[in-house]
């Protein structure tokens, strides 16, 4: 079914958690139904993001970052996500690490999927998906990716001219300071 809605939509890059049934779920979409979009984390190339303490709280960060940060945009227009966001927290757990959260009773499926989204765009995963086609400088001079095209979807020459593009260079020199 999954692969039928993402078709729908032009068979988008799909991420999301590999913990638990995640694991099963993204395998099925990839051999089963060889859904060609997955975003791939992780040593051994899997699917999915295995949802830890470290890479969550970076995902987290960078999701507040984009949201925060003027330039960017954002139209929210999901009622589900916008609810939750008054109940998702960051909580210091006794000073053995950060876990982001809802406040129980509350869920927060919706804005973890956001949150993974979000995670694509992050300096350091953003070139194993997307070329940066254009770029916007914040208020405090950092570089952030604007307009994005699928890696997928480039050819060398086109790749090479992305490259040689001095707003390119300038989002490189930013991921290489963060």
């Amino acid at each position: 079914m999954t692969s039928k809605v993402l078709s729908l939509y032009n068979n988008p890059f799909y991420v999301c958690e590999r913990n638990g049934i995640g694991g099963g779920y993204l395998d099925s979409l990839k051999i089963t139904y060889n859904y060609p979009m997955l975003a791939l984390e992780g040593k051994n190339h899997e699917a999915g993001v295995f949802s830890h303490v470290t890479v969550k709280e970076r995902a987290c960060t960078w999701a507040r970052e984009m949201l925060t940060t003027v330039g960017f945009g954002w139209t929210i227009y999901d009622k589900d996500l916008i609810d939750e966001f008054p109940t998702f927290s960051r909580k210091d757990n006794k000073g053995v690490h950060i876990v982001y959260q809802a406040i129980p009773p509350a869920h927060d499926d919706h804005i973890m999927a956001w949150i993974w989204a979000c995670y694509l765009l992050h300096p350091d995963t953003v070139e194993n998906y997307f070329v940066c086609c254009k770029t916007f400088t914040s208020a405090l001079d950092k570089v952030y990716p604007l307009l994005l095209e699928p890696l997928n979807e480039y050819i060398s020459k086109d790749v090479q001219k992305v490259i040689d593009d001095p707003m390119y260079k300038n989002f490189m020199e930013f991921k290489e300071e963060v």
